[in-house]
């Protein structure tokens, strides 16, 4: 009985060491994976905006390895994004949103990004000889502003909210400089059409309406080529 009570323990301490032996390798397989895999995710950055929408965005080149490093913890200070008039109109207001896939409090983090006078930002406004637009052909490069910078990295280093996995560049607001303009991620043209407006006067809803109030000031840093 007592042999019988020896082999069962041998036995019992055989497999426990074999299930121990098992989850160690596995363990040292995954480890030597995860870099590999982890390399292969990048960060994005999109745009829906439609082609006729007269600028073209692109991160600078030097910057782009950065950008989809996801073990990078400076990408947003590093972040610069050419912004160029494809069009043959200069703009005097753009206001663009770069909306993160992080959530707060059940709403998309939004790094503002705008450029020329705020009063120009409801369209209706008309430049002055004092406004500077982007002239046709002309880029800018935009960066996320310091403020919010500094903010962003002390809450990923704390572990309030994830950093960033893809962002979307999405147009709130284009302005000539003469009472027209777009608004709306899907580039709508303001004056309305007379269908549209007529969709107006008869109460409908359009894809997004038009805010001509005062808008408020967005900080952006701007580096002019």
């Amino acid at each position: 009985m007592n042999r019988h009570s020896k082999t069962y323990t041998f036995i019992l301490r055989s497999l426990v060491l074999l299930v121990l032996f098992s989850a160690g390798a596995f363990l040292l397989l995954k480890g030597s994976l995860s870099p590999a895999n982890a390399g292969i995710q990048e960060r994005i950055l999109e745009s829906r905006m439609p082609e006729d929408v007269p600028i073209k965005i692109k991160i600078k080149k030097e910057k782009e390895l950065i950008f989809k490093d996801m073990k990078s913890e400076k990408w947003v200070r590093e972040l610069e994004l050419e912004v160029t008039n494809t069009g043959d109109r200069p703009i005097y207001y753009l206001d663009l949103l770069l909306v993160s896939d992080v959530t707060i409090g059940g709403s998309h983090f939004v790094f503002p990004l705008a450029y020329g006078r705020d009063a120009l930002g409801n369209i209706i406004s008309k430049a002055t000889s004092e406004d500077i637009p982007i002239k046709p052909g002309e880029t800018l490069v935009f960066k996320i502003h310091p403020g919010q910078i500094s903010a962003w990295e002390k809450d990923v280093r704390g572990g309030k909210h994830a950093d960033a996995g893809s962002l979307q560049i999405k147009l709130e607001t284009l302005s000539f400089g003469d009472g027209t303009g777009l608004f709306g991620n899907s580039g709508t043209p303001y004056p309305l059409a007379r269908r549209e407006q007529s969709s107006v006067n008869k109460g409908e809803a359009l894809p997004k309406k038009l805010d001509l109030s005062p808008r408020p000031p967005v900080s952006t840093y701007l580096i002019r080529c």
